[in-house]
């Protein structure tokens, strides 16, 4: 798995690669603003608990095979989860990115958009304050 400077390398690639997008290309945008908030929260659960999102995952999907009806826990969550001990305000933004980056990548949760049709300007403005809240509060 990546180390946190494979991680810093790659959060600011993507964020260097989201300003230089054309804005006719704003689902990729947002897409990619999501992936660099991504490894920045990484780093975050990494330098917190030695582990990666996946790990915490794997372990607490372990622990839940006890209970058979419980759901697996996805590398998501068990990454939110972690954002929401430092700051309630920072999972609230990356849960926020998460789902307008779903909504781009994932056109049947568009209600028959495409995932351009259903970013529009202000989410990529959305999408660019919530990925640096992130990285300001994760630094």
């Amino acid at each position: 798995m990546a180390d946190i400077k494979a991680h810093k390398l790659q959060a600011q690639h993507n964020y260097k690669l989201a300003k230089e997008l054309p804005e006719k290309y704003r689902d990729w945008i947002v897409t990619t603003l999501f992936y660099s908030a991504l490894h920045y929260a990484e780093i975050f659960v990494i330098s917190k608990t030695k582990k990666h999102s996946e790990e915490i995952a794997e372990e607490v999907n372990k622990l839940r095979k006890i209970e058979e009806d419980d759901r697996k826990q996805s590398i998501h969550a068990a990454r939110e989860e972690a954002l929401g001990r430092k700051d309630f305000d920072t999972q609230l933004a990356y849960s926020e990115l998460r789902n307008m980056s779903e909504c781009a990548r994932y056109i049947e949760r568009t209600q028959g958009k495409t995932g351009y049709d259903f970013i529009g300007e202000d989410s990529v403005k959305q999408a660019r304050r919530l990925t640096d809240l992130i990285k300001k509060k994760l630094k």
